[in-house]
């Protein structure tokens, strides 16, 4: 995990503020928020499913990492995405039926993430709310200000 947090998330960023961020904007935007206690911002690297205005970020392995905590009450973020800084409202969840909900939209984009994430759809292809309980994921909603 340091070795993630030290040199590969710096990358990351580095390359989606590059014009080259063609290459993974697609599939990555910067997350940028506000930490509860310090008030300093943080920027995170995320894969993220975008439905109009929204955008549906999992925390899989919630309980090893901190970030998704800053967001469990409706907090302003900023994201830079396909090379455009914007701004919108977050909202972390472990609610099984509003994890389930956002999920679904998420693993459309991502479909080979259900094994990584622990998640089985039914025969429609949905994640049921008990199958994401047994495995404990967080769903970042965030709703942004323009589109």
């Amino acid at each position: 995990m340091k070795f993630r947090n030290r040199v590969v998330n710096p990358a990351v960023r580095l390359l989606l503020g590059s014009p080259l961020h063609r290459l993974v904007s697609s599939s990555l935007v910067i997350l940028a928020y506000q930490g509860r206690t310090t008030g300093r911002w943080h920027r995170l690297p995320c894969m993220y499913a975008r439905d109009g205005q929204d955008l549906y970020i999992v925390a899989a392995q919630p309980d090893r990492k901190l970030w998704w905590r800053n967001l469990q009450q409706p907090a302003r973020v900023r994201l830079h995405l396909q090379g455009r800084d914007v701004e919108g409202t977050a909202t972390a969840t472990s609610d099984p039926e509003a994890v389930a909900a956002g999920l679904g939209r998420y693993l459309e984009r991502y479909p080979k993430a259900t094994k990584p994430l622990g998640v089985r759809l039914d025969t429609s292809g949905t994640p049921h709310a008990t199958h994401t309980a047994a495995h404990p994921l967080v769903l970042v909603a965030v709703h942004l200000d323009h589109p």
